[in-house]
């Protein structure tokens, strides 16, 4: 069990993630100081047991080698950046305990119950323990992946899903074709919501997200060589390969994943009891409440 006592600083304690951090762990009754480029406080990094770097993935790598010098040789370094490969190196020649964590979630969460959090322990000792055990106790989930597993992966579940939105909300101005729902289906909908989650997002740490992960590049150029040969197929109207893409990508990806078994409960809207009603929704058109009120 991590001490109450622990003195713990949050460099970059003012952004969105780091907010996030310091209420959650305020929260549990931790006292806990913040510095960003214009709250300095030497005196609290100094002091503290445990220091997260959340910061923008460009600076990450400096800022750890530079918060490091500040602190107490018995302090924990915990980098919070979205891409592993850099600030790993930063971390192991830091001089101090380090621990790479990346939380799969944003900061408008209330709860980590069930969340994921990857993390990579560079070294092993009681603090980096507790601490781990900490977010385990609060009921987030904890995955071990090294740096460059890491980034490969979020190379396809971040970088690549942000491109693909990207490329989509660009195609749709460029035609100017409405997210209204008017002219719609289920799927292009669920996409929408996709698509516009993102795109509110911040377009820094998405641009990072693109750009910084060392791993990105290759996939997005195999994502590409992929969409040729698709259009190839299109061009040559070879339906029965396109058919076979789809079945056979369908049967490999339940290899890959794993098949879950997902029961549906399907209510007809004619039996409904509340026909004719006057709906409205919260949130940005595209969004589920949007989706859930075309229903009637």
């Amino acid at each position: 069990m991590l001490d109450r006592t622990a003195k713990i600083h949050i460099v970059g304690g003012t952004g969105a993630m780091g907010a996030w951090l310091k209420n959650f762990l305020e929260s549990l009754n931790f006292l806990v100081t913040i510095s960003d480029e214009k709250i300095k406080s030497e005196p609290e990094i100094q002091n503290s047991d445990i220091v997260f770097v959340s910061v923008p993935i460009n600076l990450a790598s400096k800022v750890i080698a530079e918060t490091a010098k500040k602190t107490s040789a018995k302090c924990l370094i915990v980098d919070l950046s979205s891409v592993k490969s850099e600030t790993k190196k930063a971390l192991q020649n830091c001089g101090r305990l380090a621990l790479s964590m990346h939380f799969l979630f944003g900061p408008s969460l209330s709860s980590i119950q069930n969340q994921k959090i990857i993390i990579e322990q560079l070294g092993d000792s009681k603090t980096i323990g507790d601490l781990v055990s900490l977010f385990e106790q609060e009921g987030a989930q904890i995955i071990e992946m090294t740096s460059q597993k890491h980034d490969f992966v979020m190379a396809h579940i971040q970088s690549l899903t942000h491109f693909i939105n990207l490329s989509l909300a660009e195609i749709l101005v460029k035609n100017k074709i409405g997210i209204t729902g008017q002219i719609s289906t289920p799927v292009f909908l669920s996409q929408i919501a996709s698509t516009l989650r993102v795109l509110s997002q911040n377009p820094k740490l998405l641009s990072e997200i693109q750009t910084l992960n060392p791993k990105f590049l290759k996939v997005a150029e195999d994502y590409l060589e992929i969409q040729k040969e698709l259009i190839n197929n299109i061009k040559q109207k070879n339906i029965s390969e396109i058919e076979r893409q789809f079945t056979g990508l369908r049967k490999s990806l339940e290899l890959v994943s794993g098949k879950s078994e997902v029961k549906i409960k399907k209510v007809e809207s004619e039996n409904l009891k509340f026909k004719n009603l006057k709906v409205g929704y919260l949130g940005p058109v595209g969004t589920f409440s949007n989706q859930a009120t075309l229903i009637f």
